[in-house]
């Protein structure tokens, strides 16, 4: 792709260039600041059409959903969120089977324990996202007990690549109409 003739042409390579989607990239860049934004130049005279902009930093930087930063010379992370995030996770009185409902909260916590490595500032994230899905209407107990379910799991186990293991499930997708309410049981047996 671009990248690998930018690379070819360019010589010098970052240390780290991971790629989302077609539009967003991280990178770690340890040939001073200076070179970097020759890098920048050089990237955005490559193609005509095609042109980069950046935020770099020594200190802090978000990339998606996730806040990278160092502290005592070692990488950490933090779950990111926007200024402008409203949080509108699904309500609890919508119309949705409970154990869709119950897995927001245990979703969520797993996700902010993925991003969070320290372990202050992990509590302080399930705290707040606690906080608003209780304002979205979920009991507080059931949030809880999920959040203490997925703190039994430890971080590096969550951290783990897993595979799925196909699905020999057939789907089907019906229009509603009160002339299949027991479709359901139909199919069952």
């Amino acid at each position: 792709g671009l990248e690998k003739e930018i690379f070819e042409v360019y010589g010098e390579k970052p240390i780290i260039w991971l790629k989302y989607l077609d539009m967003i990239i991280f990178c770690v860049w340890d040939a001073g600041k200076e070179k970097l934004n020759e890098f920048l130049e050089f990237m955005n005279s490559f193609h005509n059409t095609i042109k980069f902009t950046m935020d770099c930093s020594n200190e802090r930087i978000n990339f998606l959903d996730v806040s990278l930063y160092k502290k005592n010379g070692k990488l950490q992370t933090e779950l990111f969120c926007k200024e402008t995030d409203t949080h509108q996770f699904l309500h609890a009185k919508s119309c949705h089977r409970n154990s869709y409902k119950k897995s927001i909260p245990y979703g969520q916590a797993i996700r902010i324990k993925r991003k969070c490595s320290e372990e202050q500032i992990l509590e302080k994230n399930l705290k707040d996202r606690e906080e608003w899905l209780i304002r979205r209407g979920y009991k507080s107990d059931i949030v809880r007990s999920e959040i203490e379910r997925v703190n039994a799991v430890d971080r590096s186990e969550l951290l783990e690549k897993r595979t799925k293991t196909p699905d020999d499930k057939i789907t089907l997708v019906l229009t509603y109409h009160t002339v299949l309410q027991k479709i359901f049981e139909i199919l069952q047996k």
